[in-house]
């Protein structure tokens, strides 16, 4: 029970001042006649200062105290650290988008400072999430121009940081995006022989950036390959077989940068080429059959690529292969001696439709 000797004591008179630890002066204006739990009544005030310089924001009726929070020299507007309204902190948000050229997209439900709002910058054209306090206390601005503004070392380093292959060179773009953003960059991969434009987005989220993210095996390509090579990776010498859909070149540079082996550590033992791509597939799943329990001789963290179609070197496991692609596949053989992937390389240029090249030493 509230008791009235108490609660008469914390009555105001209109016009009563009070003086602040700020500073500032309060004047009370009129009751609200709204009490809190504690029995004391609310009051509406006007500052000395706020309510003079900005009575936009400081509008009346959003000054509000009771008699012993004045009493110990407490404020409540913008004198001091204030708590703000839907109101104001609406007003906050919109001076500050017009001094920085912003508009607003969501206002969202403006209920503290941390309320989440939604800016659009004409300039870039980019559209982001915001607390209200980001923006207006610390006076933080499009995050794009933030990061446009770093050094392009700074990118790179994430892009690295987020998995992608140091053989890539990046060189930022002046090409503008869909959206009229500046977020491209220009990509050369040195597996792929190509250049390449990506949004900055994808590459720091780490997604592979040109045609080698295409691995799967496309039975629909004009040529089937399969391959059977000899690595050395430290002092192990491994048999890696496996297919492709595409140039053999490509797939065996990648497997050098992705696997961080030199090319003179791979040395091509057999190349078959079909347009009967997909028996080329079934040649693969058959052979994965038959050596699986001689499989995975390297391990993931010895070959992350590949390593799944690895065996110990033998010439006799090189043999199997052979004869059986000769019993299942009606492609001629053409014997030649040993080639490096160098010497390879040319020769794919030349082959007939359908032929398994021997390799043999």
């Amino acid at each position: 029970m509230v008791n009235l000797s108490w609660v008469l004591e914390g009555i105001l008179k209109i016009g009563d001042t009070f003086k602040t630890k700020h500073g500032n002066i309060l004047e009370v204006k009129e009751s609200t006649g709204e009490f809190r739990s504690n029995g004391a009544e609310i009051y509406i005030l006007e500052c000395n200062i706020c309510s003079n310089e900005d009575p936009e924001l400081w509008y009346y009726g959003s000054i509000k105290s009771d008699k012993y929070c004045l009493n110990r020299g407490q404020t409540c507007c913008g004198c001091s650290k204030a708590i703000y309204t839907a109101k104001q902190w609406k007003i906050r948000l919109e001076r500050k988008c017009l001094e920085k050229g912003f508009d607003i997209i969501n206002y969202g439900e403006l209920k503290n400072k941390m309320s989440e709002v939604e800016i659009h910058n004409p300039i870039t054209g980019n559209i982001w999430s915001t607390p209200l306090h980001h923006l207006i206390n610390h006076n933080r601005g499009d995050p794009w121009t933030y990061n446009m503004g770093r050094d392009d070392s700074y990118h790179i380093k994430d892009f690295y940081k987020a998995g992608l292959n140091k053989e890539y060179t990046f060189i930022r773009s002046d090409v503008k995006d869909s959206q009229g953003k500046l977020s491209l960059w220009k990509v050369y991969c040195p597996v792929c022989e190509n250049t390449y434009i990506r949004n900055i987005s994808d590459l720091k989220a780490g997604k592979v950036p040109c045609d080698c993210r295409k691995r799967g095996y496309d039975i629909s390509a004009e040529f089937g390959y399969f391959y059977v090579l000899m690595i050395k990776v430290k002092d192990k010498y491994a048999l890696k077989f496996g297919i492709t859909s595409s140039a053999p070149s490509r797939r065996w540079k990648y497997l050098i940068s992705n696997n961080d082996i030199k090319s003179g550590d791979l040395e091509v033992k057999l190349l078959l080429r079909s347009t009967d791509t997909q028996e080329v597939r079934n040649c693969e799943t058959r052979l994965k059959r038959i050596f699986k329990l001689e499989r995975e001789y390297l391990s993931k963290k010895e070959l992350k690529d590949g390593y799944t179609e690895t065996m110990k070197w033998e010439d006799n496991t090189l043999i199997r292969i052979k004869d059986y692609l000769d019993f299942h596949l009606p492609c001629p053989a053409v014997s030649h001696g040993g080639k490096s992937v160098e010497d390879v390389l040319p020769m794919l240029e030349c082959l007939p439709d359908n032929v398994i090249v021997y390799l043999d030493k």
